[in-house]
């Protein structure tokens, strides 16, 4: 007579399969198990080698193995195996790029094992997933629709590791692995306070203009038109950005100084169409500078409007989500407009700027304040510019790096010299600019945007004109800049900013 069992392990070690014999089975009853009603209740995460579970529906005993649970009752079939196991690790190459991974399973008892494969909870905004067969497609999604969940709190993290696990079953059996998949856009390192979509709001040059432009800050080409401030012209504004939605802060309007406005609009970066009205800052101002770290827009200087051109050293905060007005923060450590500035996601910089005195030789600084971007109080001596006593310079970088590119240095009766340097400083180190590089000409009164990896500044002055000039770097790669594209109009003195375009 043949004994079933003897058949089954001879199959089982020509599979290499080999289960549980009766004896081990036997062993393994008692206390300690844990009972299920299904099982598809059974657990999937957080297993321990040796754990035992008994499942009501199908009224058999499982054993897990740490990453999956076999049944160990031999008079039922074979679990199902792997004919082509997946690696436990894998990467994804850049944007661009699909993942394709072979997981594919065989049953020992001749049936199709069912794919009941599943990602994490990250997984669904990193990557699409589609199967054919045992074939395995993450479809990459894009560093703009990544950084939208960075800024939207979905993700913490835009360059990072998420779990996939394969699962196949023959409705009592199962084998599984649980595979880490990493992924960093090939955009660079995202930062919630920028994007790929550069955005330069309004400006002038012989008028003033309400006009917004776009451009895509990886691919270099001219920008296109965007929409339109609400009302009327204005300059001197500021922009900041949280990935998603930009905020135009200030500016005077029709370049009257008298005509100074406290009020903030917005664009949502992925969708063409004129700004909206958000709320208003606490005190009306233009030549300032607003930053931001994400969540909070920081606005930092500036002049009040009037015959008085009062110069302000006042820091305001407002939540770039919210419609609430903008609240006192603090104070610069002196009164300051055209100062340039940028922030990281904890820390605010604020770089030279127009003092509020004129004494006839001196009044510009060469100083650089700084903030800490969730604790509301004055500014503290960051370090100082290496090239000297500077205002309308123009910052922009990543989390780590804030640049200045350009600006006007002394002159007399008024600051005429317009220049090409460009200088960085760590942000979480105080310390003195270094230098960088040079812009293409000698430039001051930029518009800037980051996507984290390259900044562009454009809409630059040089020195006797507005001018539509788009430039273009790679933050952590010290150089000059290069060529980038055009906007759509000469201008100067624009808000700019960057958010995702998808």
């Amino acid at each position: 007579m043949v004994n079933l069992s003897n058949l089954r392990q001879n199959k089982q070690d020509q599979q290499g399969t080999s289960g549980l014999d009766s004896s081990e089975v036997s062993a393994l009853s008692g206390s300690g198990t844990s009972v299920f009603d299904t099982l598809d209740s059974l657990p999937n995460t957080g297993l321990t080698a040796g754990s035992k579970a008994l499942v009501n529906d199908v009224n058999r005993l499982y054993i897990s193995d740490g990453s999956g649970w076999y049944n160990i009752d031999l008079n039922t079939g074979f679990t199902p195996y792997w004919l082509t196991e997946p690696d436990a690790t894998y990467t994804i190459a850049d944007s661009q790029t699909p993942l394709t991974v072979t997981a594919k399973a065989l049953d020992s008892d001749g049936t199709t094992p069912i794919n009941q494969s599943f990602g994490s909870d990250s997984a669904q905004y990193m990557v699409s997933v589609t199967n054919d067969s045992s074939v395995f497609t993450f479809i990459p999604k894009s560093a703009d629709s990544i950084g939208i969940e960075v800024g939207a709190g979905n993700l913490t993290d835009s360059n990072g590791d998420f779990v996939y696990t394969f699962k196949w079953s023959d409705g009592i059996n199962f084998v599984s692995k649980a595979v880490t998949i990493s992924y960093s856009p090939s955009s660079g390192a995202i930062i919630p306070y920028g994007g790929s979509r550069a955005i330069s709001a309004a400006g002038r040059q012989d008028g003033i203009y309400l006009q917004i432009d776009y451009y895509s800050i990886p691919t270099t080409g001219d920008a296109q038109d965007f929409g339109d401030l609400p009302r009327t012209q204005r300059s001197g504004g500021a922009g900041a950005s949280n990935g998603t939605r930009v905020v135009i802060t200030g500016g005077n309007l029709n370049n009257l100084s008298s005509n100074v406005m406290d009020e903030v609009v917005y664009i949502t970066t992925s969708t063409l169409g004129n700004a909206q009205d958000l709320c208003f800052l606490n005190t009306d101002r233009y030549r300032h500078e607003t930053v931001s770290d994400g969540t909070l827009a920081i606005t930092a200087g500036g002049r009040k409007g009037g015959t008085s051109f009062t110069t302000i050293d006042e820091i305001e905060k407002l939540t770039i989500e919210s419609t609430s007005n903008g609240t006192d923060f603090g104070n610069l450590s002196e009164a300051l407009y055209y100062t340039g500035g940028w922030s990281s996601s904890t820390r605010a910089v604020f770089m030279g700027g127009y003092t509020a005195t004129y004494d006839g030789s001196s009044f510009l600084t060469n100083n650089i304040d700084y903030v800490t971007t969730a604790t509301p109080g004055n500014a503290s001596s960051f370090g100082t510019i290496s090239a000297g006593k500077v205002q309308e310079t123009s910052g922009v970088g990543d989390d780590t790096r804030a640049i200045m590119m350009g600006g006007r240095k002394q002159g007399s009766p008024n600051p005429s010299q317009v220049e090409e340097f460009i200088q960085y400083i760590t942000i979480a180190t105080l310390g003195n600019t270094q230098d960088f590089g040079d812009l293409l000409g000698n430039y001051s009164g930029m518009g800037t945007g980051s996507d984290g990896t390259y900044a562009c500044c454009h809409a630059p002055f040089n020195g006797s004109a507005a001018t539509n000039i788009i430039e273009r770097i790679t933050i952590q790669t010290t150089g000059n800049s290069t060529d980038h594209g055009d906007l759509t109009v000469n201008s100067s003195y624009t808000a700019g900013s960057a958010g995702y375009a998808a």
